[in-house]
């Protein structure tokens, strides 16, 4: 059946002596009247879960120049508010339906299960050999680093002679340069594309084929960040009651543990300054007795705004660096103005916070109050302890609660 799909949607057949036309539109995965995502005509789904059987192998070509041990599967699916959220990152008038759905992100990983980056497959019709495969390698920064395409297409072997060249263009482009190398938002190279990764030469099976790797690499890097980037939030009743096949059950009954560990890890690497991922080796989670004797040494402390410390809606984790006797940590917090801000900090041996990340949010917080409320947190970077700090008095609070938590967790290793 499937077999028969791939055909009917990448060839064009003839039905009682009438040609029947596949629309380009369709071939390159658009509404042919570029009408609102909502009103999109779902065609027939070429691949309604986005895997690779092969992914072993892909890794060994993608991550080549890195040792791994193993390559951990991690499931996800991209549902109706997901997806709303993917749309209105990449600025889109419309997103096909049969891009999204069911996904699987392959990450190499050490023997610890310390994650080395990520790989994501996708297929796409062409315009005339049929299905086009485009993996693409990320770091854990959600970076594009290297690519891969395969398909019936001759143009897909000629692509891969340069894909080193190609590599030079794509890693450090924006979403909106991406975009610039596409025409009207369809997976159609741009005069600008073809100029700028230096293939106006080369045949228009190229420009076809490579017009797929820049649509995918936009959408792949997009879905990526929102997906693994913060913790799964809540959706609103109205956002619930759309009845879309995309819209599955809870995604942890399907996950196993190896899985959920993944997610943590990347949860952890995404929070941490870029310079120090490559240095962390290991995590090991602050146990739960542990915080609870630190906690009440908190509380013991004279301070009134310390004494206001709920453990509960904390959790701490050592970040085991190469070469360091000291671990770095992340601690996990709070923070309620106008709606719930999870909030993870890493703070280094010095006691100093050296980054802050936005773990996720309730549903009631809207994107301007999240951006405001982590600028203002950013603030204090670098500080090491501020009684005395010019800010708002929860800003002041959280931090010195975080610090101090860190504080007496290092005390308790020596």
């Amino acid at each position: 059946m499937h077999r028969n799909l791939r055909i009917c949607t990448a060839m064009i057949t003839v039905v009682l002596g009438t040609p029947l036309l596949i629309p380009l539109s369709l071939v390159h995965g658009q509404a042919a009247a570029k009408e609102p995502s909502g009103g999109f005509v779902r065609p027939d789904r070429t691949t309604p879960f986005c895997s690779s059987p092969t992914y072993d192998a892909h890794a060994s070509q993608l991550f080549s120049d890195l040792e791994f041990d193993d390559v951990v599967a991690v499931k996800f699916s991209i549902h109706s508010q997901l997806r709303k959220r993917i749309q209105e990152d990449l600025g889109a008038d419309f997103l096909p339906y049969d891009l999204l759905g069911k996904h699987v992100m392959y990450f190499p990983a050490t023997k610890t299960k310390m994650p080395l980056g990520m790989m994501h497959f996708r297929k796409m019709a062409g315009s005339k050999f049929g299905l086009v495969t485009v993996g693409w390698r990320l770091d854990l920064q959600f970076n594009l680093i290297d690519f891969m395409v395969e398909g019936r297409d001759p143009a897909t072997i000629k692509i891969m002679k340069i894909r080193n060249e190609l590599n030079n263009k794509f890693r450090g482009a924006s979403s909106e340069q991406l975009m610039s190398w596409l025409e009207d938002e369809s997976a159609q190279l741009s005069s600008l594309g073809k100029r700028d990764l230096e293939v106006l030469q080369m045949d228009d099976g190229v420009h076809d084929v490579l017009g797929i790797v820049v649509y995918l690499a936009r959408l792949t890097r997009t879905s990526a960040k929102l997906c693994f980037s913060e913790k799964k939030v809540a959706a609103s009743r109205d956002e619930t009651d759309e009845t879309d096949e995309t819209d599955e059950t809870d995604e942890t009954d399907e996950t196993d543990e190896a899985e959920e560990q993944m997610k943590d890890h990347i949860l952890h690497f995404v929070s941490i300054p870029q310079a120090l991922i490559e240095q962390v080796v290991d995590l090991k989670k602050v146990t739960s007795s542990e915080l609870k004797v630190a906690c009440a040494k908190v509380k013991s402390q004279k301070d009134e705004d310390l004494s206001e410390i709920r453990c509960e809606s904390i959790s701490a984790t050592r970040l085991i660096m190469s070469g360091s006797s000291e671990p770095y940590y992340s601690v996990d917090s709070k923070l309620q103005s106008a709606g719930i801000l999870e909030l993870r900090w890493i703070v280094n041996p010095q006691l100093e916070l050296i980054a802050v990340h936005v773990l996720g949010s309730s549903a009631d917080m809207t994107e301007a109050v999240k951006a405001r409320e982590r600028s203002a947190l950013e603030q204090h970077i670098g500080a090491s302890w501020i009684p005395n700090a010019e800010c708002a008095p929860g800003t002041r609070i959280l931090v010195n609660r975080v610090l101090m938590l860190c504080q007496i967790l290092k005390n308790s290793e020596h």
